[in-house]
């Protein structure tokens, strides 16, 4: 008896199309693992050699390193045979190439490189490092007649005025958020604050009855940072009157100095090419300013001739914040790129790059003992660093051991803004944060002292009276609070 014929069956569409899927990532695997295996030239102009023996084109219109050489090992994969003279990663070592988008493979962000600055400049380091030199030698006399009993005693009066801070006032400082403030206490006791908003005006109080000594319309933008001037201070007791400098910064790139006395424009600084965060005098003689741009730069002027001493690159992002060192020779600078960066300004070596932080840093401030740094950022937290175990001066890009962090406080449960140390001996440090409020913190435990709740909006920046007298937030609720 005859077999019956066999019959084969037609795959369906769906069948068909399973199976070419199928085939197809078998190919790609395929491919993967003979690019895998495939070696090519490492150095830029030895792939450009290798593409054009195989007849290539060297390179297409936006084509980088990386993707020159990707395509140079898929053209490989598929059977192109390279020479005898092109030299494979396998074979040869990396030589640096000469042309010009080879360079693009260079690392420049470890460059340390130096201009030639001008004789203005070299004046005002020379200036610097006499005064410098003089408050250190009368920073360390005051230390060597301290004794114990009198640190401890000074600690804990300041810890318990910490305790006992309330809010004595609050004032309506503007119609728009407050962006800075500044505190100048005076030899009769008294003290003057400086606001600026983000509707452009600058004001003047004197916190003895919160009276408004004048107020003045800068710039239609906003105002980014203020800081009175050292000599600044307020005089008379029925009509009383400001009297120095004042210095403000705003987001149209532009530093100004105004008179105390009526707000009037005294000295523009015109420089930067973006907005400025912060600035601050220099705490010598005031005749230096120190502001941050979101340039990436920090720059320093001349107040007495409005001219720019400075333009120091460093930061790989914006700068917001600086701070001058109370001998007035150190500066730190830090801002978006997470890593503050401390400058001696005397000779304009960068000292070290502190790395730490894991977000951008907003605040910096030096304490009085001359070696501790604190600095805060949108990490929620504040740092200190003890600057007497930094290692000699490093090369720009080059990361500082972390030996130097002696804590992290975990400050606030967002951003904090900033931190300031108790400006006369530095036993406690204040915290400002977008949560609405300010902690202070012993520097000696790193324990809580206080708690100041009262904001209805981010405390956007403070500022701290000698021995924790008086403290001020200013706060994007559009008010300033006074805790005495």
């Amino acid at each position: 008896m005859a077999a019956a014929p066999s019959t084969a069956l037609a795959l369906s569409a769906d069948a068909n199309r399973a199976l070419e899927e199928q085939a197809s990532r078998e190919r790609a695997a395929a491919m993967r693992a003979r690019l895998s295996s495939t070696a090519v030239p490492a150095a830029d102009a030895d792939v450009r050699v290798a593409l054009r023996s195989i007849g290539e084109p060297i390179t297409l219109f936006g084509e980088g390193p990386a993707e020159r050489r990707n395509r140079l090992r898929a053209l490989v994969a598929e059977g192109a045979e390279l020479t005898a003279t092109v030299a494979t990663e396998d074979t040869m070592a990396v030589e640096p190439a000469e042309d010009d988008e080879a360079g693009e493979e260079v690392d420049v962000g470890r460059e340390t490189f130096y201009t030639e600055g001008t004789e203005t400049l070299k004046r005002a380091r020379i200036d610097l490092c006499e005064d410098s030199i003089a408050r250190a030698a009368k920073r360390l006399a005051n230390e060597r007649e301290l004794t114990r009993e009198s640190v401890q005693s000074a600690r804990e009066e300041v810890a318990s005025r910490c305790a006992a801070l309330a809010m004595e006032a609050s004032e309506l400082a503007d119609a728009r958020p407050v962006a800075a403030c500044s505190l100048r206490e005076t030899p009769a006791g008294d003290a003057m604050l400086a606001t600026a908003s983000w509707g452009g005006s600058l004001k003047l109080w004197r916190l003895s009855d919160n009276k408004c000594l004048g107020s003045t319309e800068v710039c239609e933008d906003r105002l980014t940072g203020v800081d009175l001037h050292p000599s600044a201070t307020v005089r008379g007791e029925d009509t009383p009157s400001a009297e120095g400098i004042v210095a403000t910064s705003a987001a149209d790139g532009v530093a100004r100095l105004h008179k105390c006395e009526d707000g009037s424009l005294l000295r523009e600084l015109p420089g930067h090419t973006g907005r400025i965060g912060r600035l601050k005098f220099n705490p010598c003689n005031g005749r230096w300013l120190a502001t941050a741009g979101f340039d990436a730069t920090w720059r320093l002027w001349d107040c007495d001739t409005g001219e720019e001493l400075l333009l120091q690159e460093g930061h790989s992002r914006s700068v917001y914040t600086v701070a001058w060192h109370g001998d007035g020779a150190l500066l730190c600078s830090a801002g978006f790129d997470c890593s503050p960066r401390l400058w001696d300004v005397r000779s304009g070596r960068c000292l070290a790059a502190l790395h730490g932080h894991s977000q951008k840093v907003l605040g910096a401030d030096f304490s009085p003992n001359g070696y501790h740094l604190a600095t805060a950022g949108a990490d929620n937290t504040c740092r200190l660093w003890d600057i007497r175990r930094l290692a000699a001066p490093v090369p720009m890009g080059e990361p500082t051991p972390s030996a130097a962090q002696l804590y992290t406080i975990p400050a606030h449960m967002t951003l904090v803004s900033a931190c300031l140390f108790e400006p006369s001996s530095g036993s406690a440090l204040a915290t400002f944060a977008f949560d609405g409020c300010a902690k202070l913190w012993s520097t000696r435990t790193l324990r809580p002292l206080a708690n100041l709740q009262g904001h209805a909006s981010r405390v956007s920046d403070g500022a701290v009276g000698a021995g924790m007298r008086v403290l001020v937030t200013a706060s994007h609720d559009r008010t300033f609070k006074v805790w005495r």
